[in-house]
């Protein structure tokens, strides 16, 4: 009887500790625990959550590099190398981050001004350990809290359109988004026998020979076409085409500019000469006003004002002759510069692989891949196209570009 007493008051505890947090979350009040770009506030009536601003600093520029494409485990690695400190340092460990905790940073909508409550329970186990288990999503309590929002919804639903994006088409058997193949051209190439995917079929470790071929054919059978070839070789027969495409797009990018700046450069020289003009009239007229006032001549204040209202349009007008002008870039440079990095492309790709793939999926249309020519000398035909969009939708490539 004692044990079923006291098993019914655990019970009923419980609910009423549960029901009285759930009342504090409904109101906006913390209900314990700590995120990562927050920081708590005692009040009379409760603990409140306030935005950490410098740790929203990194939250805004984890999702901004997330939004560009790149991996969740490249953000992890460059936050270690910068010494970022990381939101939980575990005891015995060497802080760091990893990919999993920025992947839960991705998917808290707190930091989109809505918080979630009742998402999980915890059970006890076998081990005696509270193990948190997820709730029907119909049980979720949300609360609108703008004054925690860190970041914008655009911004926002770029990441997840991002996420989901991989998860579609990288993920394997819908697991983790930051599970995906290590190789640039898996997902995009199609063969043109069975319209499958060709993927990694041999040498799957990078480094160790990786060869693609018909998933259809090497996993199930259902395809005729048992051609293998190299990863190195495809991508340098389709990433030379796609280094011509870009380096003709920036050779464009750079003669237009080049005639925009000469545009430009007609009307400011026209403006620089006026505001020559105007500098030297200004300072005879400033040195007749203070040989006035050394000579005691006029009213002490009138002086003044006259001297103080040239004095300021002077600094106004050095500052326009001192700012950067069109003519002082050096646009040869640049396109040297440019160009040196572009004629190696396939090794910035290969810098951050799943953000280059990312990039590449979104701007080819169906790459085809056929079977050609006979024995040794066998190997694929390309057919597709690369749509490269304008030059301000680079920035999705994840910073390679």
């Amino acid at each position: 009887m004692h044990g079923l007493v006291d098993s019914l008051y655990v019970k009923e505890l419980a609910h009423k500790t549960h029901r009285a947090l759930t009342g504090l979350a409904l109101k906006g009040y913390s209900t314990g625990g700590r995120c990562y770009g927050y920081r708590s506030v005692q009040t009379p009536d409760g603990v409140l959550w306030e935005v950490d601003e410098t740790q929203a600093v990194i939250i805004r520029r984890i999702f901004e590099m997330a939004a560009a494409g790149i991996s969740l485990k490249k953000i992890a690695k460059m936050l270690n190398a910068e010494q970022v400190p990381p939101p939980r340092p575990r005891k015995g460990r060497i802080p760091s981050w990893c990919a999993n905790g920025v992947r839960a940073m991705l998917r808290n909508e707190t930091y989109v001004g809505v918080k979630i409550w009742n998402r999980e329970k915890f059970v006890r186990g076998r081990s005696k350990k509270r193990v948190a288990r997820p709730r029907p999503e119909n049980e979720w309590k949300r609360v609108e809290s703008p004054a925690l929002r860190i970041i914008d919804h655009e911004l926002w639903e770029k990441v997840q359109q991002v996420l989901a994006w991989k998860t579609e088409h990288y993920s394997r058997g819908g697991g983790v988004v930051g599970r995906v193949s290590n190789h640039m051209l898996t997902g995009i190439l199609h063969c043109s026998e069975c319209g499958g995917l060709l993927t990694i079929v041999s040498g799957y470790h990078k480094g160790r020979n990786a060869k693609y071929g018909c998933a259809n054919y090497a996993n199930r059978g259902t395809c005729g076409n048992d051609l293998r070839v190299s990863e190195a070789q495809l991508q340098e027969q389709l990433l030379t085409h796609l280094q011509e495409l870009v380096i003709s797009e920036v050779d464009f990018a750079v003669e237009e500019y080049a005639r925009q700046v000469q545009i430009e450069l007609s009307d400011v020289t026209t403006r620089l000469a006026a505001d020559r003009q105007r500098k030297a009239k200004l300072d005879a007229e400033l040195g007749r006003l203070w040989a006035a006032f050394a000579a005691g001549g006029g009213e002490f204040e009138s002086l003044r004002g006259e001297i103080a209202q040239r004095d300021e349009e002077l600094r106004q007008i050095n500052g326009r002759l001192l700012a950067p002008r069109p003519e002082s870039l050096d646009l040869a440079k640049i396109k040297k510069l440019v160009m040196k990095e572009l004629n190696d492309l396939p090794s910035l790709m290969n810098d951050d692989v799943p953000a280059a793939r990312t990039w590449l999926a979104r701007r080819a249309s169906t790459i085809t891949m056929t079977p050609a020519g006979a024995g040794k000398t066998r190997y694929y035909a390309v057919d597709g196209t690369w749509n490269l969009g304008t030059m301000s939708d680079w920035g999705g490539c994840g910073g390679w570009i």
